[in-house]
């Protein structure tokens, strides 16, 4: 059961992350779209290739670090994300 619990924890600590840092980096995007003044064909090219890129990768491995940790901290750790 802790392990499952951990699972889940992990996947949603990790799609926290994903938000934060994929948001991030279509914002970035966006700054870099009008500064440049690219055509909106471009921009559309553009975004759809960064959420494809974004979505396939792992931001943080949060199953590394809770595997890392000793007994007690992993599993304060894991009740306070519950």
């Amino acid at each position: 059961m802790g392990n499952q619990c951990g699972a889940q924890v992990g996947e949603r600590v990790r799609m926290e992350y994903y938000d934060a840092r994929a948001n991030k980096a279509l914002d970035d995007l966006g700054t870099f779209v009008r500064f440049h003044r690219l055509p909106k064909p471009i921009e559309q090219r553009l975004r759809s290739y960064y959420s494809t890129f974004l979505s396939s990768r792992s931001m943080v491995d949060e199953d590394a670090i809770l595997r890392n940790l000793t007994p007690s901290l992993r599993d304060e750790v894991m009740d306070f994300l519950l």
